[in-house]
């Protein structure tokens, strides 16, 4: 194995990180309370079938706040009987908080909790008009934001890549970002949208707010003065509705109470498509608060795309990664399967592509600002599969590169191959929180 070392033009990244293997919740699932039917529903997002997942004996009454944590369980607020659960992917769950014994407050929220780049954890007790924070290590809850601060309906939280955390008002319309130090500031108000009922951020980029409207709302770089309504889904029904990213960060989930469905939202464009009509209903009528997704806060990733073309031997090459995805992480590239001792390209851009090219697949634009790193692959020459490459390298610390997609791809020259080329698969890498 030859580890090679030096920082990509555009600076490429793989996020495998933390919360990657779990050993009971499925990567990418996605959970929804119903709060008046008293139920959760996984949704499998590789086929959009929904099942109910059924908590064994006793449990929460109302659910409105659901919250995939990162101990890989699953938290399930009931508001209204001031409860917390706590469950694992089994449904064996237990009483976290209780509001009669603890003083704590269920979230009402569709993001009512919130975790920080450090572990703390960060909820809404809105009944007491609370933003509270239970730290990692320990201790607490200690009052974050409060009444004093201007917060009357907190009820969703997101923070962002530099650590402000920014709170929706169910009922004002306001907007509050608070930075480090819990200094408060008014961010935004959206007149005559009946009260915020869910807020998401993209790293360091956009920041979308779903009111209760219909609207989907979205502050591109996170400038107040920039808010842009990106759809409306009024037509689908008014009330109360929840945001929430898959773990790629590249679309959004939507749903709300008024709409039998889960909605799968562009969020450049604001077109959508309903996934699940009429999945969740069972001849009741829903009640759709709030989404989770298994593996949301490990973040972006890295996904393989097309397929690549053997070599030598009938070897098909690939190219993965490994790492972190946080500004200043660490990765690698594990460029397998090329035949040994030849010489070999690392193709990359800012945007994809398929096109036929050298006899395969080529997944990468070519292009004025495309990146090419030229690799000398090790291994016996001429042997197939023998040259293994890891290309270590550092995200740089510069939120300039957060929410940035990378299309990756390796060309080899090879004599066992068609047209004496062989490719990787293509590798789609984005940098994300």
């Amino acid at each position: 194995m030859v580890r090679s070392s030096s920082w990509i033009a555009f600076g490429l990244v793989s996020a495998a990180c933390a919360f990657e293997a779990h050993a009971q919740f499925v990567t990418d699932r996605i959970y929804v309370a119903d709060y008046q039917n008293h139920r959760v529903f996984e949704v499998d997002p590789a086929n959009w079938t929904v099942s109910e997942f059924k908590p064994q004996g006793s449990g929460p009454i109302y659910c409105t706040t659901v919250a995939w944590t990162p101990q890989d369980t699953l938290y399930v607020s009931d508001p209204f009987n001031s409860k917390v659960w706590e469950y694992d992917s089994s449904g064996s769950g237990k009483v976290l908080w209780d509001s009669a014994k603890q003083g704590i407050h269920a979230p009402h929220g569709a993001n009512g909790y919130a975790w920080a780049a450090n572990g703390d954890l960060y909820f809404a007790n809105t009944g007491a008009q609370q933003v509270l924070h239970f730290p990692a290590a320990g201790g607490g809850p200690f009052v974050f934001a409060d009444g004093t601060d201007g917060l009357r309906s907190p009820c969703s939280l997101a923070f962002d890549a530099s650590g402000r955390l920014f709170v929706s008002e169910r009922d004002s319309g306001k907007l509050f970002v608070f930075d480090t130090a819990g200094n408060a500031t008014q961010f935004d108000q959206i007149l005559g949208s009946n009260g915020n009922d869910s807020i998401v951020r993209r790293g360091d980029c956009d920041l979308y707010v779903a009111d209760k409207k219909g609207r989907i709302h979205r502050y591109p770089g996170g400038d107040a003065t920039l808010r842009v309504e990106l759809v409306d889904l009024s037509a689908l029904g008014i009330g109360r509705a929840a945001l929430q990213w898959d773990r790629f960060h590249d679309r959004l989930y939507y749903v709300s109470n008024a709409h039998d469905g889960f909605l799968v939202v562009d969020p450049e464009t604001g077109t959508w498509q309903d996934v699940a009509p009429g999945a969740f209903g069972v001849n009741l009528p829903v009640d759709l608060n709030s989404i989770t997704v298994v593996g949301e806060r490990c973040g972006p990733n890295f996904r393989p795309y097309l397929t690549g073309k053997a070599g030598t031997g009938g070897v098909v090459p690939t190219l993965n990664g490994t790492g972190s995805a946080t500004l200043g992480g660490n990765l690698t590239l594990e460029v397998r399967d090329f035949v040994g001792g030849t010489f070999g390209l690392l193709v990359f851009d800012l945007n994809p592509d398929s096109t036929r090219m050298f006899g395969g697949d080529f997944g990468v634009f070519v292009g004025a600002a495309t990146g090419i790193v030229p690799l000398t692959l090790p291994g016996v020459s001429g042997l197939a599969g023998a040259g293994d490459l890891d290309f270590d390298d550092t995200i740089p610390n510069d939120p300039a590169f957060e929410c940035v997609h990378f299309y990756a791809q390796v060309v080899a020259v090879d004599p066992g191959a068609s047209r004496g080329l062989s490719l990787s698969n293509a590798l789609d890498l984005f940098i994300g929180h």
